[in-house]
């Protein structure tokens, strides 16, 4: 009941999220669920995941820009099974964090990239950038 916020993500980021998670003291209000395989959807896990947290704010969150990972495949997915009526709390969409579109798949600049890192975990995290001055990903 306490969770505000579960993110659903697929691959390395997910460690990421962790990490920024308890770096950031939010381990108790933001819950994130691994999708390990995105085809076949698997509709039933990510229904109870949404169910087990009725209340929170539903995100996909990804390293890839925009228009590159995994967020046009899974975001009607998600919003087809979050709008059903079995599901509590129905009405509820998922929204993006992550990095903007782009025509490139890398910056090709090691600071530029740490930096759209780190605004990829604050808008997932739903921090300011500056709580995560220290931390590495």
């Amino acid at each position: 009941s306490r969770v505000q916020r579960l993110i659903f993500c697929s691959g390395k980021v997910y460690y990421d999220l962790v990490a920024a998670r308890k770096h950031v003291g939010k381990e108790d209000s933001v819950a994130i669920a691994r999708v390990e395989q995105l085809s076949p959807f698997p509709y039933d896990q990510v229904l109870e995941e949404s169910v087990k947290f009725q209340r929170a704010e539903i995100v996909w969150a990804q390293e890839e820009h925009k228009n590159m990972g995994g967020w046009t495949f899974v975001q009607p997915r998600f919003n087809s099974l979050l709008a059903t009526a079995q599901v509590a709390g129905a009405g509820r969409s998922i929204s993006y964090a992550g990095r903007l579109p782009s025509s490139s798949p890398a910056t090709g600049n090691k600071y530029t990239h740490l930096q759209e890192q780190k605004d990829m975990l604050s808008k997932t995290l739903d921090v300011p950038k500056s709580a995560l001055e220290g931390f590495k990903a």
